[in-house]
């Protein structure tokens, strides 16, 4: 399954970006992941959240 989350800042999809495996699209702000399975979707989601939480620029 793959997942693409549309954030509201740059800087928070080029942080969400530095995670193993999720993949910035091109001149967006989304970011895709290819889930294999629920639990792995669940563990990017919370840490696409997190680094995307800590973001302090656009």
């Amino acid at each position: 399954m793959e997942v693409q989350i549309e954030l509201f800042l740059s800087g928070q999809a080029e942080l969400a970006s530095n995670i193993p495996g999720v993949y910035l699209k091109s001149n967006s702000t989304t970011v895709s992941y290819q889930a294999s399975h629920a639990y792995d979707f669940y563990r990017v989601m919370e840490a696409v959240a997190t680094a995307a939480n800590t973001a302090r620029f656009f």
